[in-house]
Parts: structure tokens; C-alpha cells; sequence
């Protein structure tokens, strides 16, 4: 008796539309019951998408078949392993040297024969035009909706809630009080991200999240134009970069601070952040790299030292690193006393800059 291994998968999308992981499982037990397959385990990932590599399940499927727990998996339409042409063909090669096999219990091909290989790629791309022509659809409807100042609840900024009977954002004056306090704060004389953040946690503020408020989510709240009655839309292409601002769309938005206050604030942004240790390196990788213990930014930072020579001249270096902000904040909280910095503290030590850069 064949030994299979049982997929089922349900993106978010496909959630909101009522498909059912039960049914699928439920098709594939029968399927395997019809063609006397035994189980050796079902797998499941509920609310991820066949663009994604990182699903929790999928990762423990591959796993077993590398270990040869299985020798076949059924899944109920080949767009359940992957929406991708290319991915999908990747996994069936890759799991052909160990011996494992694909099919589907709705389509007629197993991926251990030629002629159900091909059979194979021609339902990927069809798994693939259909995904396409979905996010194009999708697409046209979103620009359409903004065009018409309606907004949706994807990410909603701090200070505002969702009114879904309209389509629209509104204050939520509980943290729009914090807001405001932050652009009064930070316009203020001798200010920078980290005091504004220590004060908002002096007076018991906390995020959205409930945590303490850090320079980087400072930041965000400063540079974000919501706040001033304009909100932008389609900032980012299908490869996540930035396109020309000319292509963003803007939706009115009720402002939580005058127009002058915002871009004086911007104004202070650009000038103190010009004044900060370290900035006239182009450091690579901020803003993108990020830590591997507690995902917190790693920030690039110079290191200035003094080496005093023989001669008694002294010779100055300077050394450029990544470090995790927990880092920064566990220093900051042991220099002033803290009673337990190690709670707030990050075990990732610095990365020199050039080495990490290199790779």
C-alpha cells in the first residue's frame, strides 16, 4: 500500500469567499480511500497564500518528504502547493530526487510519469493566469474605490478606526491625543526621537500593541502625511519599490494636526537627522535588514576610537557596525539604573558593517 501525505490550504482571499479547508480534506480522504493510499499525515495551512514559501505546514510537508516518510502527496487542485509556475516546478524536481511524487485528487496527472508532468505545468499556469487576472481585477477595483475617496481596512494608522459603513477613516481621539502630543513634543526646542519617546513612556502612552513607545515608531508617526488630511495609496509596485510620486493616489483624510505643524516637523526631521553620528555613510542595508532573535531594526552606527602611538601622538579610527535597537535600549536602561536591563536586553551582538555588506 502507497504511503501519501494529505495537503489542504485556504488563503485569506479565499476564506472570505466561504472555501472550506473540511471539504478538501474530506475530498482527499475519499480519494485515498478510492485508490487504497494510506494517510501518513494531513497538513493544513489555513489563511496563507500560494505565492508564500513560508507556510508553517508546507515547511513540515517538505521536511517529511526529505526524510522519506512518505512516497506521494495529494493535494485537491495543484494550486494548493503553489500558484506559481516556476515554484511549482521547482518543488516537483526538488522532490523527485527523494523519490516523492505529485498528484491531485481533482485533476488528472501525477507528476511520477512524463506525460503527468506536463499535464502538471499546464495546470500551474493555468493556477498562474487565473491568479493574475484576479490581482489585475482586484487592482482596477481598489484605484476605482480610492478615486472615489473611499479607503479600506487594510492597515489602519495610528489615531484613526475604520468605519466600514462608509468606506472611511475617523479620529479615534484616544490616540489622536497621543499624536498630537508627539508633533508638540517634537517641534519644541532641543528635541529628538528618543526624548519624545521617553516622554510619551513617562506618561504612560503605549502603542496599538500595548508596548513602549521607540524612536523608530516615532518616526513613523512623524513622517506620515495622514496626519495632515492626505493619505497615499499605490506607493508600491508588484516588486514592493517605490514608484514616482506622481503615480500615488491621495485620499482626503480627517487631519489630526495642522498642515504647518506636520511640515514643520518634516522640516526638524530632515535637519536633525543630518546633525545624527554616522549619517554621512551610506550604510546598505538600514531600514532593511532586521534582527534575528527579537525582529527589531538593526540600525548602522559608527564607533569612533583613539589609539594613543608610542610617540604620544594619538591615532583616531572609526569602525562602522549594525546593531539590534533592543541593544541600543538595554544600554540606555543599564546606564540609568535599571534594576533589570537584561528583560528589555537583545543577545545579538554588532555586525561589522563591511562584512555583513559584502555577503
Amino acid at each position: 500500500m502507497k504511503t501519501v501525505a494529505l495537503y489542504a490550504r485556504v488563503s485569506t482571499d479565499e476564506q472570505a469567499l466561504k472555501h472550506s479547508i473540511d471539504a478538501q480534506l474530506d475530498q482527499l480522504r475519499d480519494y485515498a480511500k478510492a485508490h487504497n493510499l494510506q494517510i501518513y499525515k494531513e497538513y493544513v495551512d489555513s489563511g496563507y497564500s500560494g505565492t508564500l514559501v513560508q507556510r508553517p505546514e508546507y515547511q513540515k510537508l517538505i521536511n517529511d518528504a526529505i526524510d522519506g516518510k512518505f512516497e506521494a502527496i495529494v493535494v485537491y487542485k495543484v494550486d494548493r502547493l503553489f500558484r506559481s509556475v516556476r515554484h511549482l516546478l521547482n518543488l516537483v524536481h526538488e522532490l523527485e530526487t527523494y523519490g516523492v511524487s505529485v498528484c491531485s485528487a481533482t485533476e488528472p496527472f501525477d507528476s511520477g510519469t512524463p506525460v503527468g508532468r506536463f499535464t502538471l505545468q499546464l495546470f500551474g499556469s493555468v493556477a498562474e493566469l487565473e491568479r493574475g487576472i484576479f490581482l489585475q481585477r482586484s487592482k482596477m477595483g481598489r484605484i476605482k474605490r480610492l478615486e472615489k475617496g473611499l479607503v479600506w481596512a487594510g492597515q489602519i494608522p495610528y489615531g484613526y478606526t475604520y468605519n466600514r459603513a462608509n468606506g472611511k477613516f475617523e479620529i479615534f481621539e484616544q490616540e489622536a491625543e497621543v499624536v498630537r502630543l508627539m508633533f508638540d513634543l517634537y517641534c519644541g526646542v532641543d528635541m529628538s526621537l528618543a526624548k519624545v519617546a521617553d516622554e510619551l513612556n513617562k506618561r504612560g502612552y503605549k502603542t496599538r500593541r500595548l508596548k513602549k513607545w521607540r524612536s523608530g515608531s516615532v518616526l513613523g508617526v512623524l513622517r506620515r502625511p495622514a496626519y495632515m488630511g492626505k493619505h497615499p495609496y499605490n506607493k508600491l509596485t508588484n516588486k514592493s519599490k517605490i514608484k514616482d510620486e506622481k503615480e500615488w493616489i491621495w485620499v482626503d483624510v480627517p487631519a489630526i494636526v495642522s498642515k504647518s505643524i506636520y511640515d514643520r516637523a518634516q522640516e526638524l526631521l530632515d535637519k536633525r537627522r543630518q546633525c545624527r553620528p554616522g549619517i554621512r555613510y551610506n550604510f546598505l542595508l538600514n531600514g532593511k535588514m532586521r534582527c534575528g532573535y527579537c525582529n527589531s531594526p538593526m540600525r548602522g552606527v559608527v564607533s569612533d576610537r583613539v589609539a594613543k602611538l608610542a610617540s604620544g601622538r594619538r591615532k583616531y579610527y572609526q569602525y562602522l557596525y549594525y546593531r539590534c535597537i533592543s541593544s541600543f535600549a538595554a544600554r540606555e536602561m543599564t546606564l540609568k539604573g535599571a534594576k533589570d536591563p537584561a528583560k528589555i536586553s537583545c543577545r545579538m551582538r554588532q555586525v561589522r558593517a563591511e562584512e555583513i555588506e559584502t555577503i
